[in-house]
């Protein structure tokens, strides 16, 4: 009964710890080509994201993201290293995603969104791609609102931050979503609302076509 009980856990524990490196190593190759493409060009300086660390069975698995000036050297040119978001952004760089076009208001859309699944099925991600950062085109009073809605007239909420990650140029923002299935989603209601009154300033309705 040890065994077998030794054997269960080491088993996803395994797949899991396995999983997380391979993500990280698609992480490092998109902060490469970032270091290299600034050093090709001369700049002074390359802007890339910390390390998602997706997570593991227990704590012992991890992943030293300790930024000191010895990698600048390693490289040869200055690292500005900023956060990552709560999401694996390489999936953004590596995968077909979504395009949609959502307006959130104005001149800023969702351009495009990558739905997964992490680690063995245990949660479900969404990521968007936004053409500017919505919090540069939001006053304090103004907050964005998301959500989908399936071909069975369920509606999910997807908000996220109006701040969002600048990666490699690209505007990114995700998060959680349990039980969402990009086959079922018929569209997406998007825009923004009054902090102050909870009133609904803009709204847009976008349909999924796959």
């Amino acid at each position: 009964t040890t065994y077998a009980m030794a054997f269960l856990y080491f088993i996803p524990s395994y797949i899991l710890y396995y999983s997380s490196i391979k993500s990280i190593s698609k992480q490092t190759e998109i902060r490469e080509e970032i270091i290299d493409r600034a050093k090709h060009n001369k700049q002074d300086q390359a802007i890339i994201p910390d390390y998602y660390f997706p997570p593991v069975l227990h704590a012992g698995p991890s992943l030293d993201t300790f930024n000191s000036e010895a990698m600048s050297r390693y490289y040869g040119i200055d690292l500005k290293i900023t956060a990552p978001g709560f999401f694996d952004y390489s999936r953004a760089f590596n995968f077909k995603p979504l395009n949609i076009n959502a307006k959130i208001c104005n001149n800023v859309y969702i351009k495009s969104l990558w739905i997964y699944k992490q680690q063995m099925d245990i949660k479900t991600f969404v990521i968007f791609e936004f053409n500017k950062n919505p919090a540069d085109s939001l006053d304090e009073k103004t907050a964005m609102f998301i959500s989908f809605k399936t071909k069975d007239g369920k509606i999910i909420n997807a908000d996220v931050d109006k701040k969002t990650f600048q990666i490699d140029g690209r505007w990114l923002s995700g998060r959680a979503i349990n039980d969402i299935d990009s086959n079922e989603l018929e569209s997406i209601t998007s825009g923004t609302w009054d902090v102050r009154t909870g009133a609904r300033t803009n709204e847009n309705i976008t349909e999924i076509i796959k």
